[in-house]
């Protein structure tokens, strides 16, 4: 993401756990549905700019996915709880309110747009070597049966 002419890089440390059977669900999360996953952010980093001072940023992120089928349809459903603070630089005092809460909304929009265009893609990924590898598996055992 370009911000003020610098390249910002976030990096999420992600801790997932995949719960079934309705065990621990969240309160959110239908109990028929088969297999959840669970998305703790446990820690991040900031690339791209030199001397910022983490502790003045606090970001927490937590979420549910789960595959809602309904009939032959299925859907990939997500919930996040995202939280965002930060302490404004003394430089940026100048800026009036209304603006800095603009540009910073514009900013997460931003952010989570590029979130989920990654994370599709990688997912897009996932399920076409998934795809090969289970289709590798289907031809091997084929030739084992048919030897």
């Amino acid at each position: 993401m370009q911000v003020l002419f610098l390249s910002v890089y976030l990096a999420l440390y992600v801790k997932l756990r995949c719960k079934s059977m309705g065990k621990d669900y969240p309160p959110h999360v239908p109990h028929h549905i088969s297999k959840i996953l669970e998305l703790d952010v446990t820690r991040w980093e900031i690339r791209g700019i030199a001397g910022y001072d983490p502790s003045d940023i606090n970001l927490s992120v937590k979420g549910t996915i789960f595959s809602d089928r309904q009939g032959t349809q299925s859907w990939l459903r997500n919930i996040f709880d995202i939280n965002l603070s930060f302490i404004v630089p003394p430089l940026l005092a100048w800026v009036p309110d209304n603006t800095m809460q603009s540009i910073t909304e514009s900013l997460v929009k931003t952010v989570m747009a590029d979130l989920k265009s990654n994370a599709m893609l990688l997912a897009l990924a996932d399920y076409e070597k998934f795809k090969k590898e289970k289709l590798k598996t289907a031809v091997n055992s084929k030739k084992l049966r048919g030897s």
